[in-house]
């Protein structure tokens, strides 16, 4: 499995609950960088999965309400992002009928962003 590396330039998209708690799990790597970060802001440390990590897309969303939401559910390595959009457009497709590939990408982008803003 590979690790995650949690550094001070990314630590803001694993953050949880409106920043106040930080879940590290086994394929988390966190830097000294990223640990100093988040003791100057105070962010609780929790070792074990986050809440929903397995469960379904609400509880993911409940669970953590940042870009760490969103990564869960798009995936964040090994190309699943890609397959998180490609599968919007071919829900667009299948689903509603948009054959337009123009419009099945401005509906996609679309979708992300309200995705990103509600998480």
């Amino acid at each position: 499995m590979k690790k995650k590396l949690v550094e001070a330039s990314n630590v803001e998209s694993y953050l949880c609950e409106n920043g106040t708690k930080i879940y590290i799990d086994k394929s988390m790597v966190l830097t000294p960088g990223a640990r100093d970060v988040l003791n100057g802001r105070r962010v609780e440390f929790i070792y074990g999965e986050r809440p929903g990590s397995e469960g379904s897309l609400a509880t993911i969303l409940k669970g953590c309400a940042s870009a760490n939401a969103f990564s869960a559910v798009a995936g964040n390595e090994n190309g699943d992002y890609e397959k998180f959009v490609l599968g919007i457009g071919a829900m667009l497709k299948d689903s509603y009928g948009i054959v337009d590939p123009a419009e099945r990408k401005r509906y996609t982008k679309r979708a992300i962003q309200i995705i990103k803003e509600n998480i």
